[in-house]
């Protein structure tokens, strides 16, 4: 499902990147989030990487000057 996702916004993404590298970049970072919540729990430290992880991970893929402002 993941794998489609990224292939369907395919065009949005920058053009250094494939949808399968993107897609390999979001799980490593996935798997970092979830080792984090399985040895500190639910903390708003945890939040805060959550909300940020994101926001810098489609800034670094994003294709679209809007990503950078």
């Amino acid at each position: 499902m993941l794998e489609s996702l990224f292939e369907e916004k395919d065009h949005l993404l920058h053009s250094k990147f494939s949808a399968d590298t993107a897609m390999a970049v979001y799980l490593t970072i996935l798997d970092g989030l979830f080792v984090e919540m399985l040895y500190g729990g639910r903390s708003e430290r945890l939040e805060k990487r959550i909300s940020s992880t994101w926001d810098v991970f489609w800034q670094g893929i994003n294709s679209s000057k809007r990503a950078y402002e």
